[in-house]
This record gives C-alpha cells, structure tokens and sequence, in this order.
C-alpha cells in the first residue's frame, strides 16, 4: 500500500513541475486506438491554430457606462467586427459588470479579450453569440446571470477562474462545450443551467453546494460523476437524460437527491436513489426548499468497504496539494520574492510529515470502494497540477 501513496506523491509532484505547456492526452489506450486517434486529433488542432493564427480581428467598439454607484459597466456594442476588447477602466472608473443582454444576439462575436476584474456578467449578456468558441470568467466574478451564454453552439472551451454561481439556462444547449469544472466554493448551479450540452465529456465537481433541476439534463456525453460530500442537494431531473452515464459516487451522507435526478440513463445500473429534501437555490433573491416528490424512505450512501484510516490519509494527501497549489499560484505570480523560500521549507516539512505516514502504512489491496475513492482524489490532484502549470 505505502508503494501506492509513494508513486501517486511522486507522480503529482513531477506533474507539477514538469506539465507547463503540456496538453492532456485526448485518448487513452483503453478508449481509442492510439495511433488513428492520435493522428486526427492532431492534424484537427494543427489545422485550428493555422486558421487562428491567420485569421484577422476587427474590434467592435464597446459601450460602457457608469453606474450610480461608482462602478462602470459594459451595456453593449456598436460598428461591425468580430472581437471585443474589454478594459478595466472607464473614466477612471473600474469596470466591474457586463449588463444584461449587452452582447445577446451578436452572431459575428467570436473573440473576447477580457482585461477588467468582472463580478457579474448579466442575463442574457452573451446569449445566441453563435461564433463565440471560449470564454475565459475571470476569478473576480461572483455571478454568471440567467441566459448568459445560452445557445453559443460553438463555445468549446470555457474557463472559469473562480467559483462563481451560475444562473438558470445560463449555458443550456451549448452543445460544442466539452469540459466544466465547477470550484469549490461555488453555492449554487442553477436549474437548466447546463441542460443539451450534448458535447460534454467531462464535469468536474470540486464542491458546488446546490445543483438544481434539470442542471445538466441531456449531455449525453459525461460517463463518470463524483459528489463530493460538500454537494448539499442535488435536484430534481438534474441528470435525466445522460446517456452515456455509467458511475456515479455520492460521498455525503446526508446529500439530498431529488427525484428522477438520474432518470433515463441506460448505462447507469444501480442510479443513487431519491432522499432527503431538495434546495432551491438562494442566488438572484430565490430562497427556500422543496420536498422531492415523493419523499424518498432510503438510508443515505455511506463509505462502506473504505477504512477510516485510508480514508484519513488521501484525505491529508490532497489537503497538503492544496496547499502547494496555492504556493505554487503566489510563486508564479512573483518568482522573485524570497519571502517564498521559508514557506517552501514549511512545505518540505510537511512532505515528510506525510512520507512517514505513508510508511507506516502495510502494504494491503484495495476494495473496490477504496481504488474508486483513490481515483477521485488522484484525478482532483491532477487537475489542480494542470491548472497552476
């Protein structure tokens, strides 16, 4: 066993270290053949880049004004083009906010270049910008606002820097998303918000609080779901329609888990049942709760088959990687403050605080349970790595 926790300490360390400008494998010999797939998935990016790369922008010029409380905000557009420029000031004035429907509708949008620390990107702000393919949120926004970016057909890639809340329908039936990754401190995850993302293959969930119906209805492409046990309610419908969905791990106990949540999901064998009471969720002024119908009588999923012990020690693990994380984010940011090197050491001291515990362990297979458990915290890791490479 302590020769598992070595070479996955090991493994997330050189990650680390070494994955800057590295891309994640797009296949894996288990799902695709190596070669073919290898080779068309290259000559597609190669081919992307060289369009990027040639192709020309011309800005629109952005309409900004300021609020009554001192803060400015972008209301729109106008002239024609295909990219936006948003800066951080206006009149001296920081700009904080994209109102509502500010660029809804803009079918030429294709590029956002985003300078300003936005808190709130407004309803409907980018709703129908059918050429917009990624969007960088940066991590000052608290709110991503109902509509925001409903029907962007072609948004593949979206980074969300912070953990902001997430809006009803804010980006249902964006069907060329592929990745989402929800942090850790985001509360809420609004009803539709996700729904008909056909072309999601991944979702990340880091510990949003309530994921409300129908969230992520429809996006027939995720295969694997873990609940960490931060997730309070998942609601009604909210999975309904997965199609390609085969395991889901809940860790809470006492998560609530509304009705039909994974209805329709042929792959998935033995779906978490209904229990509990479900939350609405609180952002935009909506409180309160409602009962799944009908209440649900079952005992909620504990973590039988892992040791309390083995439990403890991933455990410690990943909240010690969250830590360099964290050094690793303050040290990119100013690589020459030598301020750095004593919390480096604090660092190192805790490694070796952790390398004894992994050599005290004995050595002992793993349940099913336990290898599922090691495999969410080992694939939590390696995204944080990815992220501050």
């Amino acid at each position: 066993m302590k020769k598992v926790f070595a070479i996955l300490l090991v493994a997330a360390l050189l990650l680390s270290l070494g994955a800057c400008g590295k891309k994640r494998p797009d296949w894996t010999p288990e799902t695709n053949p190596p070669e073919t797939a290898a080779t068309e998935k290259k000559a597609e990016k190669e081919t992307e880049a060289k369009e990027t790369e040639n192709k020309e922008y011309v800005k629109f010029d952005v309409l900004y004004e300021v609020a009554a409380d001192g803060k400015a905000e972008v209301v729109g557009y106008s002239g024609e083009g295909n990219q936006i420029s948003i800066q951080s000031t206006y009149e001296g004035y920081d700009v904080v906010r994209i109102a509502d429907s500010a660029f809804a509708g803009c079918e030429m949008l294709e590029d956002v270049i985003m300078w300003a620390n936005i808190e709130e990107i407004g309803d409907s702000a980018f709703k129908g910008c059918t050429e917009l393919t990624e969007f960088s949120v940066p991590s000052e926004t608290v709110w991503i606002g109902n509509h925001a970016f409903e029907e962007c057909t072609k948004l593949e890639s979206l980074y969300l820097w912070g953990d902001p809340d997430i809006g009803e329908y804010a980006f249902a039936n964006c069907v060329s998303l592929e990745d989402v990754s929800l942090g850790s401190d985001t509360k809420n995850v609004g009803a539709h918000a996700f729904e008909g993302c056909t072309g999601m293959e991944n979702l990340y969930i880091w510990g949003a609080e309530i994921i409300g119906d129908y969230a992520f209805a429809g996006c027939t492409g995720i295969e694997s779901l873990s609940f960490p046990s931060d997730v309070l309610s998942i609601g009604n419908h909210a999975f309904d329609g997965c199609a390609a969905l085969s395991s889901v791990y809940v860790w809470g106990n006492d998560t609530a888990i509304g009705a039909d949540a994974f209805a329709n999901c042929p792959k998935l064998s033995n779906p978490p049942a209904a229990r509990g009471t479900v939350l609405a969720c609180t952002s935009a002024g909506k409180q309160g709760s409602k009962e799944t119908e009908p209440p649900a009588t079952s005992q909620p999923q504990a973590l039988s088959g892992i040791r309390p012990e083995f439990k403890e020690a991933m455990d410690s693990y990943e909240a010690w990687m969250d830590e360099y994380c964290e050094f690793m984010k303050k040290y990119k940011a100013n690589p020459t403050d030598l301020s750095l090197l004593q919390e480096y050491a604090t660092m190192l001291q805790k490694y070796n605080e952790m390398s004894k515990t992994f050599t005290d362990w004995k050595d002992s297979e793993l349940s099913d349970e336990e290898l599922a458990y090691y495999m969410e915290v080992a694939n939590r890791v390696t995204q944080k790595l990815l992220q501050v490479s």
